[in-house]
């Protein structure tokens, strides 16, 4: 039972703008170290919610239930299977050449190129979109129920 001086708060969620920073210093970061030491700090940093950029800035991502910081295999769904799932038809195009046979330009593998950039790009566009709307929660933060907060005035 909670008590009446017990005071349950809600966490105070990320700005878009400082999520779009945190996510342009991961770019940085993994440009700089061409991907290896952004892969490795984000290996440690998963296990706390965080990626490198999100650690730099002070935000964290929760569980959108229990407001507990996302777990390491939480965290693997979040930044790489659900990105990678956005992106899978970006390969199809690939599959097809093979499958007929065709290793270099056809107009069926064209054509499905054409259409999986409009389905990926439809995908990171929401994802974006999502992120300026109430409650500043992208599309894979839905997919992985989290949240993102700010802890930098916690």
């Amino acid at each position: 039972m909670i008590s009446q001086d017990t005071v349950i708060t809600e966490p105070r969620l990320a700005t878009p703008q400082h999520r779009i920073a945190a996510a342009l210093v991961d770019l940085g970061f993994s440009f700089v170290t061409l991907g290896i030491g952004a892969f490795v700090w984000s290996m440690v940093v998963w296990a706390q919610g965080q990626t490198p950029g999100k650690k730099l800035l002070k935000i964290r991502v929760l569980d959108a239930n229990t407001h507990m910081p996302a777990n390491w295999l939480r965290m693997f769904i979040r930044q790489g299977l659900i990105p990678a799932a956005f992106n899978i038809f970006w390969y199809l195009p690939t599959i097809i050449n093979r499958a007929t046979g065709s290793y270099g330009f056809s107009t069926l593998g064209a054509i499905c190129l054409v259409i999986c950039f409009l389905i990926s790009a439809g995908f990171w566009i929401t994802d974006f979109v999502w992120l300026l709307m109430k409650g500043h929660r992208r599309l894979v933060d839905y997919l992985a129920n989290t949240i993102v907060v700010n802890e930098a005035t916690n």
